[in-house]
């Protein structure tokens, strides 16, 4: 049987056959996540990381590139949005962490992009697009008047 190993920092923390999801993370489907595209992994459904500092988990040696559904990394005292999925096909929520910057974030969000109640100093490093909403309010030393370098379908919420 095929087994899926997710790494952080170079340490294996969780070793799963394919089709089951360890803890921690959540899926919208009951299918196969994983599907290999050029450069790491597509997954396809929504992921949820909780209470590890995110350092995109790296299965097999490639690392997700692509979340089909929202990807939720919020409430996890992140400082740093490195390894981040590149694409996200749902909302991408890293709300209530530490962040001071959006650097290594999605350059692609298909609806929400959540960055509230962090400590960004600006939004240098925002996605290049975002399909809805993009929502920076409760940054205290974000400057009022700042905004992202980046196409909106949605509300600019600050």
């Amino acid at each position: 049987m095929n087994t899926i190993e997710l790494t952080f920092k170079d340490e294996i923390l969780y070793s799963w056959p394919m089709g089951d999801l360890p803890n921690g993370f959540e899926l919208s489907r009951d299918l196969n996540p994983l599907e290999e595209v050029e450069g790491g992994w597509k997954w396809n459904g929504e992921l949820r990381v909780d209470d590890l500092e995110w350092d995109n988990p790296i299965f097999e040696g490639k690392p997700v590139i692509e979340v089909t559904g929202n990807f939720d990394c919020s409430q996890n005292n992140l400082t740093s949005l490195e390894g981040s999925p590149k694409i996200v096909g749902g909302d991408f929520y890293c709300y209530r962490n530490k962040l001071i910057s959006l650097e290594g974030g999605p350059e692609y969000v298909a609806i929400d992009f959540d960055c509230y109640n962090n400590k960004l100093t600006s939004l240098e490093g925002a996605p290049v697009k975002v399909g809805g909403d993009f929502d920076c309010e409760s940054n205290p030393d974000l400057p009022k008047d700042e905004r992202p370098d980046t196409q909106i379908g949605g509300e600019f919420i600050n």
